[in-house]
């Protein structure tokens, strides 16, 4: 991950700068537009962000956090964000 914004979903699961997503739900990250797409689909059915079980690896260790993203409204979709690029 690039830059993680202060107060941001990303940043109240722990995620940080730097870390190396390996896997969003059990799904291999493969490149940094598949992971965009996945959080964006992120939406359950109320409108609200779908929780997200994330595996990363920071300084050579393996974490798994929970990452709950926000909703918003991009050209009249629902779509996720989680405020890191």
């Amino acid at each position: 991950l690039g830059r993680v914004m202060a107060g941001g979903p990303a940043e109240r699961a722990g995620l940080q700068e730097g870390d190396r997503v390996l896997s969003v739900d059990g799904a291999v990250v493969q490149d940094a537009a598949r992971l965009r797409q996945a959080i964006r689909a992120a939406v359950q059915g109320d409108g609200a962000g779908r929780p997200m079980r994330w595996d990363v690896e920071r300084a050579g260790q393996r974490l798994t956090l929970d990452v709950t993203p926000s909703v918003a409204t991009d050209r009249g979709q629902r779509i996720a964000r989680i405020e890191a690029y």
